[in-house]
């Protein structure tokens, strides 16, 4: 095996993160799945699902394009 052929696997392998309506439907999934399967996580799940529906409302924060945006450090500077 040449290491062009695994450099070339290792571009096409690359995992998006999903959209945050997307991130909503999953965790909807996994409620879904906590309240039938998984009594112990129901409360994480739904704690999760609050505040990933309050980022999707709140209108500063609907401009992001994905899960991760939410999780970038905020700038500081500026003045008050």
């Amino acid at each position: 095996m040449r290491n062009d052929d695994t450099s070339n696997d290792d571009d096409t392998n690359i995992e998006h993160p999903p959209s945050l309506s997307e991130a909503i439907i999953m965790v909807r999934r996994l409620h879904l799945l906590s309240t039938t399967q998984y009594p112990e996580l129901h409360l994480f799940v739904t704690q999760l699902q609050s505040k990933l529906i309050d980022i999707y409302l709140d209108s500063n924060c609907s401009k992001q394009l994905s899960i991760r945006d939410f999780f970038k450090p905020i700038g500081l500077g500026g003045t008050i």
